[in-house]
């Protein structure tokens, strides 16, 4: 939204200006060492521009020096990734509204590899059982789940889905937990 003489010729805009200023001291400090170190500056940070408007800027740049190591300018590309950052954090918004979903069911809700380890239980599914932790929950051995009978349908049914049969997707089962509470 500037005019290249605003930042050239005129000299009234400093790019520093336009970043935010709780960025403007860590892309100065990395400049710096860059330019020091001789080596390619990359990073990503927001600016406003001349509307009030806050864009996200992806930089790639170096200094470039004469014979005698002098610097005698900056050299780089800058490329618009609002609409990047935007998708980021509708993502990271999404994630984190499926997340507390999970965590505040009502319903135990567990991930499994395909070895069958659980690597991730809800805070009820972990309540059921009786147990603190993921790890409290992986040092429970599967046969100390179940009650006998749930058990031996429990052994059933992972014979007849090794075998490719369809299991049904919904069933009953009757545990144990840690502390001998029956849980159906």
């Amino acid at each position: 939204g500037y005019t290249p003489d605003e930042f050239t010729n005129l000299k009234s805009i400093t790019f520093n200006s336009l970043i935010l200023p709780e960025y403007q001291q860590y892309i100065w400090n990395k400049w710096q060492k860059i330019i020091n170190d001789k080596d390619v500056f990359e990073a990503e940070y927001p600016i406003k521009t001349a509307s009030g408007e806050i864009k996200w800027l992806w930089e790639r740049g170096c200094g470039v020096f004469n014979e005698k190591g002098k610097l005698l300018f900056l050299e780089g590309y800058v490329e618009d990734i609002t609409q990047r950052k935007l998708i980021e954090e509708k993502h990271r918004q999404s994630e984190a509204n499926l997340t507390r979903t999970i965590e505040e069911s009502p319903f135990g809700i567990r991930i499994l590899s395909e070895d069958g380890t659980t690597l991730f239980a809800n805070t009820t599914l972990l309540w059921i059982f009786g147990v603190e932790s993921l790890l409290d929950f992986n040092q429970i051995p599967v046969s100390s789940w179940f009650s006998p009978e749930s058990y031996s349908e429990y052994l059933d049914r992972e014979e007849r889905r090794r075998n490719g049969e369809t299991i049904e997707p919904d069933y009953e089962v009757c545990i144990i937990n840690k502390t001998n509470e029956v849980k159906y």
